[in-house]
């Protein structure tokens, strides 16, 4: 099924997968879609799809659009589709900066989910499904981190509740997979260092659409006489592969997304990296839990057969993790589909997340609900606007100087800081409404744009702080980058923001946090203490002291 690209398309999400790329990029966008069929409507894009993909994407995208062949000309082609109302995901290495800022430039709202944080990113959300520290990314002011195994992308096979614990030790069944490619055929070659244990009673190899090594391997199959039954599955589906390692003693997978498939499923593994982006989780998870066992690099071709009998070695020493591994959990199903949380099935320890939000989908409501809303510079007509929402209660509650403000007072500051070239007044209004106001100070010192903002008392609670903070930010950097670019040169950078937010504002010092600012030690003015938020485009400095 192939459609054009319409309005009521929400969330379009573009991504490849194939002998050279691999299928990793496919099967976590898939999963992302699975994720949010049922709050959104997901379309699909791709280039040269399979007949395996395209019954893959039937079943969690009713929309599909398929793309040229040519390795250049796919892009100018999925730009000619956005109209400016969607939510664009792109998931692949290709996709550069310019690229992003194309799609920014049409209207789009953008995530990019990204495993080896190589360029600078100007989408408004980033998805790293490890750990990361902030410092980790090249980013914009205005872009949103998630990162950790929270965000980990499964399929909705992988989050079912686990069975019953029925795995042997020392080990009789394996499974291998390398994942939907394999390029270096590193399945074959894992496959013929077990065939020396002639005590195992099953060796299953899976391999995907992608693999171009079906003839070698079959001649393997062939010639081998030994006393091993290999089972060979091709194209598993989701469901196949869960209930594959639902049933094997221990699997020998690539650091890839087929790890973190593994490890949902509580099966023991052996694992390694062989390309650059699967280095980073690999190192994340060696030494967590016993029932990972890391050989590094697979193209050093290490001795399989000694790190299977390590593993065993090191399971018979602590059963209790072996047989007891994991916490059980019914599965939490959040519109119809399970996700990861607090309520997940079964995982290793550290792979459980400690917040039983669904982050991710938080965030993509979060950006659709950004088209809602609009973005003007304050003028003299909203004077009087802007003392109402100055003298607000709960805003001199949480000002630095809490007295009230005297309308004369305020008429006089408000013109000043209109006609200032380094400070910028932002509303921000819902079909000509305003629901809030954010301000930017550059203060000399610092080298930074310091942060006031504030919601309309009666838009509060309905978490709209972070969507007058983020718009708010976007909407900074497009001024200062124009005003620069051709009337004031000399109108200081937009590079760093700063936000000082008083201790005991819970709500405040969350939006923030949301948003991916650094947290800076506490500072004192007079006797109050303030918390104080960072934030810079490129390269982070700080680490994120809460990403949730």
């Amino acid at each position: 099924m192939t459609t054009d690209l319409t309005s009521q398309s929400r969330i379009i999400l573009r991504a490849d997968g194939d002998s050279v790329i691999g299928m990793g990029h496919f099967t976590r966008t898939l999963a992302l879609a699975a994720r949010l069929k049922n709050d959104f409507r997901c379309c699909y894009a791709i280039r040269t799809p399979s007949d395996d993909q395209k019954k893959a994407i039937a079943q969690v995208c009713p929309e599909r659009i398929d793309l040229p062949a040519g390795e250049t000309t796919h892009f100018e082609a999925f730009l000619n589709l956005l109209t400016g109302n969607e939510v664009v995901v792109l998931d692949n290495y290709y996709f550069t900066t310019d690229y992003q800022q194309a799609i920014k430039d049409k209207g789009c709202k953008l995530i990019c989910i990204d495993d080896i944080h190589d360029r600078h990113y100007v989408a408004d959300l980033v998805i790293c499904q490890i750990p990361a520290s902030g410092s980790a990314f090249s980013i914009e002011l205005y872009t949103r981190l998630l990162t950790g195994f929270d965000c980990v992308l499964l399929r909705p096979a992988f989050l079912k509740p686990l069975p019953e614990n029925h795995r042997k030790n020392p080990f009789e069944s394996v499974l291998i997979c390398f994942g939907g490619s394999d390029p270096y055929n590193l399945t074959m070659t894992v496959l013929q260092q077990l065939l020396q244990l002639e005590r195992l009673h099953l060796v299953t190899v899976v391999t995907g659409n992608a693999y171009q090594y079906e003839s070698a391997l079959q001649a393997l199959l062939q010639a081998y006489k030994g006393s091993i039954r290999v089972s060979w599955v091709r194209n598993a589906s989701a469901e196949q592969l869960a209930g594959l390692m639902d049933t094997a003693d221990v699997g020998i997978v690539s650091s890839s997304t087929i790890l973190l498939e593994s490890l949902s499923r509580n099966m023991p593994v052996i694992t390694g990296y062989y390309v650059d982006n699967q280095i980073e989780l690999n190192k994340t998870v060696t030494g967590k839990d016993p029932r990972i066992l890391s050989v590094g690099n697979w193209m050093a071709k290490p001795s399989i057969v000694d790190r299977f009998q390590l593993l065993e070695a090191t399971l018979q020493t602590e059963p209790e993790k072996f047989l007891l591994a994991g916490r059980q959990h019914e599965p939490f199903l959040q519109a119809g589909q399970p996700v990861l949380g607090e309520n997940a099935t079964g995982c290793p320890e550290f792979l459980i997340s400690s917040s039983q939000a669904d982050r991710l989908l938080n965030a993509f409501r979060q950006l659709e609900q950004e088209f809602s809303y609009t973005v003007r510079k304050a003028g003299s007509a909203d004077v009087d606007l802007y003392f109402n929402w100055a003298n607000d209660a709960a805003v001199r509650q949480n000002s630095i100087q809490t007295v009230p403000i005297a309308y004369e007072s305020h008429v006089g500051w408000f013109r000043r800081k209109l006609n200032q070239p380094d400070t910028f007044l932002f509303v921000i209004e819902q079909a000509g409404t305003p629901v809030g106001q954010i301000r930017f100070d550059y203060e000399v010192d610092s080298q930074s744009y310091t942060i006031g903002y504030s919601v309309d008392a009666a838009f509060r609670g309905q978490g709209l702080g972070k969507l007058v903070v983020k718009l708010g930010i976007e909407q900074l950097v497009k001024e200062v980058a124009s005003v620069r670019s051709k009337a004031n040169p000399e109108v200081p950078p937009c590079r760093r923001l700063t936000a000082l937010v008083k201790a005991g504002n819970q709500a405040s010092g969350k939006v923030f946090e949301a948003l991916s600012f650094s947290r800076l030690p506490d500072i004192k003015i007079e006797t109050v203490t303030y918390l104080m938020f960072q934030k810079e485009t490129g390269r982070m400095t700080t680490t994120l002291i809460d990403q949730k």
